[in-house]
């Protein structure tokens, strides 16, 4: 019950910043799943817990994406490795990405977080990127330069406002990168 009670709360602030950046309110939190902002604080000592709590769970839900994308045997390596790298839950789907800019700004506990798990946890990308070497599905290179040019887009998308000012949805920046990524190694 607690943690159905805390992830309500971190979907709640999720939308909030969605909405508002990150200026959005307790209360406004509060409102959204109709609870006090005494509940809240049962479970985050004040919005920067809560901010830093959501980025984590945002992040542990595109592991466990990532993993089912791994064992979907319906999609071939390459698809594999394309959706790894660009996965976004569909919880998420709806959140404003571009607005992560914010965070540069008003909270850079947040903006550093982010940035630790954007570089963090490519074990399994680089298994597949193993495997579709092996496989002669794509040519053969080094997976740390590989990670690096994805982190540097993706950090380029949160840590600026071109996408803002270009009008560029988060989610079409993520895909337009990774096929001109994947389409520059293919075999």
């Amino acid at each position: 019950m607690d943690n159905d009670v805390r992830m309500r709360i971190l979907n709640a602030a999720i939308m909030a910043f969605n909405e508002d950046g990150v200026k959005f309110t307790m209360d406004s939190v509060a409102g959204r799943i109709g609870i006090s902002k005494k509940t809240i604080y049962k479970f985050f000592s004040g919005k920067d817990e809560m901010i830093l709590a959501a980025i984590n769970a945002g992040f542990d839900e595109v592991k466990a994406a990532e993993q089912r994308i791994i064992k979907d045997e319906s999609l071939d390596i390459v698809e594999k490795l394309k959706r790894v790298i660009i996965v976004i839950p569909d919880q998420y789907m709806q959140v404003d990405w571009r607005k992560l800019t914010e965070f540069a700004t008003y909270s850079p506990e947040a903006f550093a977080l982010l940035n630790k798990r954007i570089s963090s946890g490519w074990d399994s990308t680089f298994a597949l990127l193993r495997k579709a070497t092996k496989e002669k599905k794509i040519r053969s290179i080094n997976p740390l330069l590989f990670k690096n040019m994805i982190e540097s887009c993706i950090s380029g998308f949160i840590s600026s406002d071109f996408l803002v000012n270009e009008g560029i949805a988060y989610q079409d920046a993520l895909e337009s990168m990774i096929n001109i990524m994947i389409d520059g190694i293919r075999v």
